[in-house]
């Protein structure tokens, strides 16, 4: 669990959700929960390229004086 909340603060935003339901459930785990850790990390290996970006370079911005 600790590994997949790393890679949401290191960008990979799609996963958030997913994974904090799943760290709900680590006080308690049951069958099963193993098995929906291993699609998480197969998503991950599937989807290398699935981060949300965000630029931060001015120009790219509007000019109506909001940055």
């Amino acid at each position: 669990m600790g590994s997949l909340q790393w890679l949401i603060t290191l960008g990979r935003f799609d996963i958030a959700t997913v994974v904090m339901t799943m760290a709900q459930i680590s006080v308690a785990p049951r069958e099963g929960h193993v098995d929906q850790l291993k699609r998480i990390y197969g998503y991950l290996c599937k989807i290398k390229s699935g981060v949300i970006r965000v630029h931060t370079n001015p120009e790219l911005h509007d000019r109506s004086g909001f940055l």
